[in-house]
């Protein structure tokens, strides 16, 4: 969910049509795993348990809880998240040869956004 919730991130008020088309055009193996995983998870929980009366209902209300969870961790993180984004667009701009990004790149660029945002704190 953190991808499409990530794509979405400048957006205000997705409505849940909107939402879906972007699961099914750049999440789709993702949708694919959630709707697993949902389906697991509905079985830990007398609560959530999915029979054949309920199974929309119940997906449902998981989708949107893990869905609002998601989206509160994506907000709490986004000057983090565009600035990453930023950091590897202006890489990829600056030089075509660039396909590869190393973890510990990655996360020192991280650290310097996060640093300097507990400065302005």
């Amino acid at each position: 969910m953190a991808g499409v919730a990530a794509e979405l991130i400048n957006c205000k008020n997705v409505d849940r049509s909107y939402r879906e088309g972007v699961f099914r055009s750049y999440g789709a193996d993702d949708l694919a795993k959630i709707e697993e995983y949902i389906c697991f998870v509905s079985g830990l929980s007398p609560n959530t348990f999915m029979d054949r009366g309920n199974i929309g209902e119940v997906y449902d209300d998981l989708f949107e809880k893990y869905w609002g969870e998601t989206v509160n961790i994506i907000n709490d993180n986004s000057q983090a998240i565009m600035g990453l984004r930023d950091y590897v667009v202006s890489r990829l701009n600056s030089d075509e040869n660039v396909n590869r990004f190393f973890t510990e790149e990655l996360l020192s660029h991280v650290k310097g956004i996060l640093s300097s945002k507990n400065r302005q704190l």
